[in-house]
């Protein structure tokens, strides 16, 4: 059985909430920014250091202020979609879901992590259970230990594959010295996609070859 669903969100009713939202992240983003780039230039560790937990502290704002305006817009979104006459209703406070933010990014913090997966759990617990439809209320049923597992399972990954490139990039390539450069086809065609080929002692060089010029195509 289909069911068309409709929307009635309109640009004015969206507009206000998401451009203070824009215009707060850049207030935010680019001294982080600024401050992520003056990390390269110094060499002193109190400045490192200092800069460091300021970036740490701003993205941590951030975090916060998306999951205020994630709520925000989501109360005027959700509730005009519709499917079969009926239509959604979201029921999503922004405080509690900064609230849930901060206290999933301080147990991160002092858990070095391993809270993480439980922190998603939660926050997307809440905003689906937000969400309401011909009066019932939709069930997130995601598992954390299912995500922790996958989380170990990537890292340990990650491990092995920088443990068997050690020493791999301590290789130099050999020393190259140019004594010439030389031209060799030239025909006044659009040559591109050059690929130079060794065989039998031998090497081929190969190319496409295109009398109408630059980006012509069938």
């Amino acid at each position: 059985m289909k069911e068309h669903f409709t929307c009635t969100l309109s640009g004015k009713a969206w507009a206000k909430p998401f451009i203070v939202y824009i215009l707060i992240s850049l207030a935010l983003f680019i001294p982080m920014q600024h401050a992520s780039n003056g990390m390269k230039e110094t060499d002193s560790l109190d400045v490192l250091v200092g800069t460091a937990l300021f970036v740490i502290v701003m993205s941590v704002i951030v975090t916060l202020v998306d999951a205020y305006f994630t709520i925000t817009l989501s109360r005027i979104a959700v509730p005009s979609i519709g499917i079969g006459g009926k239509g959604f209703s979201f029921h999503g406070n922004p405080g509690e879901f900064v609230y849930i933010n901060l206290k999933g990014i301080v147990l991160t913090l002092l858990t070095v992590g391993l809270y993480l997966p439980w922190y998603y759990k939660r926050i997307t617990d809440y905003f689906v259970g937000s969400v309401e439809y011909d009066g019932s209320r939709a069930v997130f049923l995601g598992s954390a230990g299912r995500l922790l597992k996958y989380s170990i399972l990537a890292l340990a990954l990650t491990g092995l594959s920088a443990i068997s490139g050690v020493g791999a990039s301590d290789d130099q390539p050999p020393a190259v010295n140019v004594v010439s450069v030389r031209r060799v086809f030239h025909n006044g065609e659009h040559n591109a996609f050059t690929d130079l080929v060794r065989f039998q002692d031998r090497f081929y060089l190969t190319f496409r070859s295109c009398p109408d010029g630059h980006m012509v195509h069938p």
